[in-house]
């Protein structure tokens, strides 16, 4: 169910497209070893928005997930990528990324947050899971300018697991839904703008913020 909570405020401040969502994926009802999540929202100038998982990794099943196994610290086939094209005569500035994960006992601990911009050379964040429980992702971005095809990737910055040892191949790593609590979750977003603006993108973009679903 779809609970809808856009206030005053937000309203006021639709004539920005800064804060607005640009694309987002719904992980909610997956089984969690289909080859892709679905893209559910992308603004007029944004195309061909996929999540889906390296050659080095394998499909694992995980209610209301993309879920994966077949993690190895320095393999540089073992990534989840979120990709997505801006169409010609558009650009784009990242401002914010929104998800969550979760690692079993023996996945990876210690994730970067990698971008083709610079070759996934360098990570743009990394997250922390110290046990195998929900971590939701909450990051600011500063990509600006960005055009054609966009990628980002999941890797394991260190051979570390939840558990205090080392990554296990059997271990595994989902990316889902952000828990916005009591029961409410926002899909998997990038938060920005993109210039030229279509029309009321910053309204619908605001308002896609706030937007949760409740898992029943």
């Amino acid at each position: 169910m779809k609970l809808f909570c856009v206030s005053a405020a937000i309203i006021a401040a639709a004539g920005s497209a800064s804060a607005a969502i640009l694309v987002s994926w719904d992980s909610t009802g997956m089984a969690g070893n289909e080859a892709s999540m679905p893209v559910s929202f992308a603004v007029p100038g944004i195309s061909s928005a996929t999540i889906t998982r390296g050659p080095g990794l394998n499909a694992n099943a995980g209610a209301n997930s993309f879920n994966s196994s077949g993690w190895q610290f320095g393999d540089a086939t073992d990534y989840v990528e979120l990709s997505f094209t801006i169409d010609p005569g558009y650009s784009v500035n990242l401002t914010g990324f929104q998800s969550a994960s979760q690692a079993s006992a023996t996945g990876p601990r210690f994730m970067g947050f990698y971008t083709s911009t610079d070759g996934f050379a360098s990570p743009i964040f990394t997250t922390d899971q110290p046990s195998a429980a929900n971590l939701n992702i909450n990051e600011s971005l500063s990509l600006s300018g960005l055009t054609g095809s966009v990628s980002f990737r999941f890797r394991p910055t260190a051979n570390i697991a939840p558990n205090g040892g080392t990554i296990s191949a059997n271990g595994t790593w989902r990316i889902w839904d952000f828990n916005a609590g009591s029961g409410n979750f926002i899909d998997t977003n990038f938060q920005g703008e993109i210039i030229p603006a279509p029309a009321s993108i910053a309204l619908v973009g605001l308002a896609g913020l706030v937007v949760g679903r409740r898992r029943r």
